[in-house]
């Protein structure tokens, strides 16, 4: 009997949007939610999404620049969207957390460095 399925890599379908339009729609979709947030939390949740999405899209630039030697993509609004949903988990308060704040241990030989979570 004649092998009917074949594997292939994804994608399984094959329409005529192009990746930036579908972000363009990913984008446009999480809209309400940045609204919505701005609303509860205030307008500092503008300024966290729009460092988090410039530093997702200078990163990716400089990643396919210098590290890969290809084409750029960024123009396909995937890092775009990358910087939104990263910026959706991030706190939005003016006091960002400093996750690794070096304390010295005394009165040892040699200085011993101890890492711990705290916030500024």
């Amino acid at each position: 009997m004649a092998n009917k399925f074949f594997v292939a890599p994804s994608p399984h379908v094959h329409s005529a949007q192009s990746t930036r339009s579908i972000m363009r729609d990913v984008l446009i979709a999480m809209l309400p939610a940045l609204a919505v947030s701005t609303w509860v939390h205030g307008v500092d949740v503008l300024t966290v999404s729009a460092i988090a999405v410039v530093s997702c899209v200078v990163i990716e630039f400089l990643i396919q620049k210098f590290l890969f030697h290809g084409e750029c993509t960024v123009s396909n609004l995937s890092a775009a969207v990358t910087g939104l949903l990263l910026a959706f988990n991030l706190p939005s308060s003016r006091v960002m957390p400093t996750l690794c704040r070096v304390q010295r241990r005394w009165p040892q030989s040699r200085p011993v460095f101890r890492l711990r979570m705290s916030i500024c």
